[in-house]
């Protein structure tokens, strides 16, 4: 068969293999085309060759010893023998049959499925269910199949095809396989937990493949979407993250059915079909660069590809073209061998290698619905056989196969016809048979068996004609020694007792011997020559003599005739045994035994002493200064002799500088001989120190207990009490008064209660009596009250005095007009003595001191009755029937003040005669610029002011609204309530055409806005009628009187008689202690001051 060859690009095969990967992904494409040649037989790869490298092995072997005739069996026992053996796989050459059983069922009967097997012997199975719509994995451990859902799609939304699986070294699993709407989807299953670490779209389902190299990262190929395959795609993880690139787009149909395989340098080889040109490519990086071989269109070939590479990195592919199944084999660049498989009509192909590079094909017979199998044998022939099928049953049209590590076939597969997920297996022939080679010494080396992990049989080699003992080693597959420790032994027949002394001069012929001097051949333990028999120290290679019997053989003992002595060791002729000191030569005796020799011993007859270093006739041991003449004893042990330590006794001290007796060590002031200690470590002696235990203090000037440093008054004795009540004078306001000590408002008055001087308001500066006991001082700040209370002996004039009693004689209540503590037997607030009745019987009851009177609920007063309370009213005594302005007094001409107080600003800027400031005030109360900060009391002046546009019902309404803000503005939550309850009847009275769609409007916008408003906003907004639409909005006139006004104001006034402003209501003041009521000064600094009233509003206070 022709192939046509077109070389575009190479790189040398000499780059460096670990950059052959990452540079595949860069580098562009090379073409080329090869021949494939007839099929040549399978090569074994090249075996390990010997290092010279050796180290020791810890095991055993038994026998350990064997005849050097050899063929002797010897089992050596240790570990790791499997790892270090050669696997020689061997045909066992038998007839294996398939063995099929049921996985799952699976309802339609059709299913993408892949199958892999573990190192452990599980066999694993992903599958996909088209009628259940579940992706999902089965696994065998032997004792049967468990099945678990990867993933479950709803009917109709999904399906999934061309599921493909691999396990890598780690014996994780990579499953990559297709999904409805163009997506590829790679999971990986770590024994545990399925996880999808990679998705892509753009993904054509006619065919995908997965493999992983050596670091366990996945390669996957694919073909993207056209009418059946828009191009070949390489995905692949690099470790940090996945990329992915095109591989072959050269025409519009091409990368169908790709497959993918990986060899020993990671190099990645693909195959698949050219669907536009109708051939089969073959695409590598295996040079460095991405070369695509094409082969010949001849019999439509690329069908159902399948790619594997062997173990010597030739690639063999499988295809199907028009004649049948086929298969092409080599190395990339040179001639291939191709031939037929099986002429069957096979579609749905999986291929796998055995351990000896032999292929195993699965392929769906659609003519008869079998599946089939097929394989070549070690001598090239194919033979094809059936796997399961009936005929006609729809057995094997998707279907898997893979070959673990004993050489088993696992293929999984569907059937149709039975709706079942089918698993077969068969063993291939092949049976691993695991050797090493033993070496015995210069006897060479013999092949063992490995019989498992622990275990090694070889047979013994022929040895040499003598017995011989021998080292024994083990050579791994990698060509490294491992050396036993211990030797083997070869026994020769002619010297039974393989001692390598011939039996005919042996004198001891059936005895191991090496004795060489007395006898030839019997035992010598100690190897010295001379038999253990004759060897007085048959154990002792260096004697077999004792002349005296003394137990040390002649050859060591310095004196072997003398039974006494052995050993001189000093070399003085004298054994150690007499010597005293027989390691040294210059002493014999030691006549006081106390170790030193009487030659040196300047005391040889006192056993404890021997030397007197500074000759002052005591000996070292007993001087407590050897070497210092001049002292022998140290009785305290301090290290200073008796004779200079002028505390010989004391241990801790020898020297007393200042003669005071206390040693230097413990005084602390050693050259003062008036001090020794310093209890608290100020730097001063206790015996000066007025303070011995405090170290911030030292002096205590005035005798009062308390150091100079924190008395305030050091020179003050501070602790002084002249009326003995526990109260120092320094801080007893009343010293010589026993009964009083504080005076908290500095009146004079002692704060005790129960003591002389009492004050009966201790916080109040202005009061210290209360002679009728009604809470109100009988002292007064009001000058005309001098004239009544003088005479009278109680209370005196205090300037500025408050809690004032009017009437400090008899207890009473009254609090208005300044006026307290008088009878108020309404409880009105009112004096008694300042309320009126009904004098004239004309009926109408005044503001007595019982009874309400008109105007307020207190019953305040108005004597003329003119409707402007007293409080209030500038002409008290106004003649009945009077028509009175706002200040209660008579009204001037219509003409002048309703223009005036309607807010006209002509007639406020033509009036003559009156001052501008207050006409302008005047003017402004009529405005509803004044209306949010006027106080109800001036409020009524407004209602002079011209009738504004309101319907009577929405003033009845608003009014309503008004009044229950008013009744609720303490309490917002429940406002809100009643306004949502408010919202409720409106509606419902809008309904029922009680009120009209305007009102409700307006008062569902107010409503609104009161339901959100803050507590302090609703505060002001229940005294205010412009706010409810009661009073008509501010014209431009009314604002520039209002400008006007608020100019005329930032003049000083002297009171509010003369211009000044009543405060707005919602200006906070202070409360007093006192009376318990709310004080203002208005403006701040003026000294003019209001108190608010039972209303709320401000009111001038005198």
């Amino acid at each position: 068969m022709s192939i046509e060859k077109w070389l575009m690009s190479g790189v040398s095969k000499a780059v460096p293999l670990v950059l052959m990967f990452l540079m595949s992904m860069m580098v562009p494409l090379a073409i080329h085309a090869g021949h494939f040649a007839s099929e040549s037989p399978l090569q074994d790869g090249p075996q390990a060759a010997y290092t010279g490298s050796s180290s020791n092995l810890s095991a055993t072997f038994s026998p350990t010893s064997g005849w050097t005739t050899g063929g002797q069996n010897v089992t050596i026992t240790g570990s790791g023998f499997l790892e270090m053996a050669t696997n020689n796989i061997y045909d066992d050459g038998l007839t294996h049959s398939w063995t099929a059983t049921t996985v799952d069922y699976i309802q339609g009967g059709y299913g993408d499925q892949a199958i892999a097997v573990t190192s452990n012997g599980d066999v694993h199975i992903v599958y996909w269910n088209y009628d259940t719509h579940e992706l999902k994995h089965a696994i065998n451990d032997g004792s049967g199949w468990t099945r678990s859902v990867i993933v479950s799609y709803s009917a109709g939304s999904s399906d999934i095809r061309e599921v493909e699986m691999v396990v890598d070294g780690s014996d994780n699993l990579h499953v990559a396989h297709f999904v409805t709407g163009e997506y590829l989807h790679y999971r990986h299953y770590n024994g545990t937990n399925w996880t999808i670490p990679y998705t892509t779209s753009d993904v054509d389902r006619w065919g995908m493949d997965i493999a992983v190299d050596s670091n366990n990262l996945a390669r996957i190929v694919y073909n993207k979407p056209d009418y059946v395959c828009g191009g070949l795609m390489l995905a692949y993880d690099t470790g940090s993250g996945w990329t992915k690139q095109a591989l072959d787009t050269s025409s519009t149909l091409v990368g169908c059915y790709p497959s993918i395989d990986v060899d020993s340098n990671d190099a990645v080889h693909v195959a698949y079909r050219d669907h536009t040109n109708s051939r089969f490519n073959y695409i590598t990086n295996e040079s460095g660069t991405w070369d695509k071989y094409m082969h010949s269109n001849t019999n439509t070939p690329g069908y159902y590809t399948q790619t594997k590479v062997k173990s010597n990195d030739d690639v063999f592919i499988v295809q199907k073209n028009s004649n049948g199944l086929r298969y092409a084999e080599g190395t990339p660049g040179t001639s291939w061998s191709q031939g037929g498989i099986s002429g069957d009509s096979a579609d749905d192909t999986s291929l796998f290698l055995d351990a000896f590079d032999r292929p195993h094909v699965l392929h769906w017979k659609s003519s008869t619905d079998d599946l089939l199998y097929s394989t070549r044998s070690t001598s090239g022939s194919w033979a094809t056989s059936t796997v399961d099928g009936t005929g006609g049953n729809d057995v094997g049209r998707s279907n898997a196969l893979t070959i673990d590590a004993d050489h088993h076939l696992h293929a999984a597969y569907s059937d149709h016809g039975n709706k079942h997920l089918r698993y077969a297996t068969m063993a291939t022939g092949l049976v691993n048979n695991y050797e090493i080679t033993v070496e015995f010494g210069p006897y060479g080396n013999v092949t063992g068996t490995v019989m498992d992990d622990s275990t090694i049989v070889v047979a013994t080699p022929v040895a040499g004609s003598q017995a011989e003992s021998v080292s024994l080693s083990i050579w791994d597959a990698d060509g490294h020694e491992h050396v036993l420790a211990d030797p083997f032994q070869f026994i020769s027949p002619d010297d039974p007792d393989v001692d390598g002394v011939l039996s005919d001069v042996d004198a001891c012929p059936s005895t191991w011997g090496n004795s060489t001097v007395d006898r030839l051949g019997c035992p010598d333990s100690d190897g010295d020559g001379t038999s253990d028999l004759n060897d007085a120290f048959p154990t002792d290679a260096s004697e077999w003599t004792d002349t005296d019997g003394d137990g040390v053989g002649n050859n060591t003992d310095a004196f072997p005739e003398d039974a006494n002595e052995t050993m001189d060791s000093d070399g003085d002729g004298v054994g150690d045994n007499a010597d005293a000191f027989p390691n040294d030569g210059s002493e014999t005796v030691d006549s006081d035994g106390d170790g030193v020799g009487d030659n040196a011993d300047v005391f040889p007859s006192d056993p404890n002493e021997w030397i007197d270093s500074d000759l002052d006739g005591v000996g070292d041991n007993a001087d407590a200064f050897p070497t210092d003449a001049d002292e022998t004893m140290d009785s305290d042990g301090d290290g200073i002799g008796d004779n200079a330590d002028m505390f010989p006794f004391n241990a801790f001290e020898y020297v007393d500088s200042d003669g005071d007796g206390a040693g230097d060590n413990i005084d602390a002031f050693p050259f003062d001989a008036s001090e020794t200690t310093d209890s608290d470590g100020d730097g001063v002696g206790d015996n000066a120190d007025a303070f011995p235990n405090d170290a911030n203090e030292t002096t205590d000037s005035d005798g009062d207990g308390i150091g100079d440093n924190a008395d305030a008054n050091p020179t003050i004795n501070d602790f002084i009490d002249t009326d003995g009540d526990g109260f120092p004078d320094l801080v007893d306001m009343f010293p010589n008064d026993a009964s009083q000590w504080m005076d908290a408002d500095g009146d004079g008055y002692g704060d005790n209660a129960t003591g002389s001087t009492a004050d009966a308001f201790p916080a109040l500066p202005t009061q210290w009596s209360d002679v009728d006991g009604d809470g109100y001082g009988d002292n007064w700040g009001n000058a005309s009250w001098t004239d009544a209370r003088t005479g009278k002996g109680i209370g005196q004039y205090v300037e500025g005095a408050i809690m004032a009693d009017y009437c400090p004689e008899v207890a009473g209540t009254s609090i208005m007009d300044g006026y307290f503590g008088c009878r108020d037997a309404d409880g009105d607030g009112i004096a008694d003595q300042f309320q009126s009745s009904d004098e004239s019987n004309d009926g109408q009851q005044g503001d007595g001191p019982v009874g309400d009177g008109p105007g307020t609920d207190l019953g305040a007063t108005d004597q003329d009755g003119d409707g402007v309370m007293d409080i209030a009213d500038a002409c008290p005594n106004t003649p009945a029937g009077t028509e009175v302005d706002g200040f209660g007094c008579e009204k001037e001409h219509a003409s002048f003040m309703e223009g005036l107080m309607s807010g006209d600003q002509q007639a406020v800027t033509t009036t003559v005669g009156l001052s501008a400031v207050l006409l302008a005030a005047f003017a402004f109360l009529q405005t509803n610029a004044a209306a949010s900060v006027l106080p109800d009391a001036f409020r009524w002046v407004q209602v002079l002011r011209k009738s504004n546009k309101m319907s009577h019902e929405e003033e009845r309404e608003l009014g309503f609204l008004k009044s229950l803000v008013q009744g609720f503005s303490h309490n917002p939550e429940s406002l809100r309530a009643e306004l949502r309850e408010l919202k409720a009847v409106l509606s419902s009275r809008y309904a029922n055409n009680e009120i009209s769609k305007s009102t409700l409007e307006k008062l569902n916008t107010l409503v609104e806005d009161l339901m959100v408003a803050s507590p302090e906003d609703i505060k002001h907004i229940a005294h205010s009628d412009v706010y409810f639409g009661l009073s008509s909005g501010t014209s431009i006139e009314e604002r520039e009187a209002a400008l006007q006004m608020r100019m005329a104001m930032e003049a000083p006034m002297d009171d509010v008689s003369r211009g000044g402003t009543v405060p707005s209501a919602d200006v906070k003041g202070s409360i007093s202690e006192e009376d318990g009521h709310e004080y203002l000064e208005h403006p701040q600094g003026s000294g003019l001051y209001f108190h608010r009233d039972e209303t709320g509003e401000w009111q001038p206070w005198q």
